[in-house]
């Protein structure tokens, strides 16, 4: 359980909030507007975000670390990047983990350093790294001058297709088939060639290549193009 008494007014208050309503940021509620919190709230709030000893009994507390997630996003401190990065860890807490890689995307294109730098940490999980894929593939949405920059992340953490999972290497593979990265195709092929991608997500490479948009399907046999039919 959370000691209260370890959070100042206003970072305290989110421990009896509520529960969490919108998931769109235009719909959260308005943490830096009602309670007033600045930049001198940060540490707290980074440490409120990061609290796991949380009573299952109390919604309102189990709510509270998105909440602070929340309120660092509306904050805007790009200072807090490199702590709520950590929390990409915690992949039991879904709503958690969602709201980390909204804020790093809303704190701006230093997340991508940022997750860069959390990617080449000693082993991270398979998890964790499909969670950078995902990171990036939503700061190139939302930036899209930053786009060449997320792509080429992407294909360097493919690029180790080897030593990664088939399931792994095919959702990096769906991020760059969204960003339409024709420029990853030799490495997505060489991926496909060794065997090592998961083929139910974005379906054989012929498929991705018709994705990509590099050829048409019409220039695969019709045993091809049914399966680049189911696929697509």
């Amino acid at each position: 359980m959370v000691d209260q008494d370890d959070y100042a007014y206003p970072v305290s208050a989110l421990l009896s909030h509520g529960p969490l309503k919108a998931a769109d940021t235009d719909e959260w509620f308005d943490y830096v507007g009602h309670y007033g919190f600045n930049n001198d709230d940060l540490p707290q709030l980074i440490s409120l975000a990061s609290e796991t000893d949380l009573d299952p009994s109390n919604p309102s507390e189990c709510c509270a670390p998105v909440h602070a997630c929340r309120a660092l996003g509306q904050l805007g401190d790009a200072a807090a990047d490199i702590y709520l990065v950590k929390l990409l860890d915690d992949h039991k807490n879904l709503m958690l983990v969602e709201t980390v890689l909204t804020v790093l995307c809303m704190l701006g294109p230093g997340s991508i350093r940022v997750l860069k730098q959390y990617s080449e940490w000693p082993e991270p999980s398979q998890e964790s790294l499909v969670l950078v894929a995902l990171g990036w593939f939503l700061i190139a949405q939302h930036y899209p001058q930053y786009r060449d920059e997320c792509v080429q992340c992407l294909i360097e953490m493919l690029s180790e297709y080897l030593e990664q999972t088939p399931g792994l290497n095919g959702f990096i593979i769906h991020n760059l088939v969204q960003l339409q990265a024709k420029e990853a195709s030799a490495v997505i092929e060489q991926a496909f060639q060794a065997g090592r991608v998961d083929e139910d997500i974005n379906g054989a490479w012929p498929a991705v290549q018709v994705q990509l948009s590099l050829v048409d399907k019409a220039n695969f046999m019709a045993e091809e193009r049914l399966n680049i039919s189911d696929s697509s």
